[in-house]
């Protein structure tokens, strides 16, 4: 599931069928949603659950749940950097709704300044960070 596939989930979900989590700023989905490959739609259905987080009306992202083994969170890029999604993490709803998922492997680590974001959303979520040594070994071959 990329970024734009996680978007493309929240951008077809209608608030008013969620659960609200937090008012006006989060909801929970837990429904079957059409797929596609390559920009086609399949015949077929699958049950997905996803957080939609909101501000201010609009859908700005979405925490994607990767059965329990992972999830994946994204940001439309106008909001990145506004704390909507540490706000919403900080909460510890996601521990509630999701108390197996317990890790979560970091993708798209360039930089220790990416890591560094996305270790401290982690920590959020009170979740480990499965391949923490190899995105370490990494950035130990460029300089700071």
């Amino acid at each position: 599931m990329t970024n734009k596939d996680v978007l493309d989930l929240v951008r077809r979900c209608k608030l008013n069928k969620g659960v609200e989590l937090i008012p006006d700023n989060a909801y929970l989905f837990n429904r079957k949603f059409w797929h596609k490959v390559r920009g086609k739609i399949l015949p077929y259905r699958e049950y997905e659950e996803i957080i939609v987080l909101v501000k201010n009306g609009i859908k700005v992202g979405g925490i994607y749940r990767m059965g329990s083994y992972d999830i994946h969170a994204v940001m439309k890029k106008k909001y990145e950097g506004q704390g909507i999604l540490s706000s919403f993490l900080k909460t510890g709803i996601i521990n509630e709704i999701w108390p197996e998922n317990i890790s979560v492997k970091l993708c798209a680590v360039h930089t220790r300044a990416e890591y560094e974001k996305k270790k401290y959303l982690a920590k959020l979520c009170h979740m480990e960070i499965k391949n923490a040594g190899e995105i370490e070994r990494y950035l130990s071959c460029f300089k700071d």
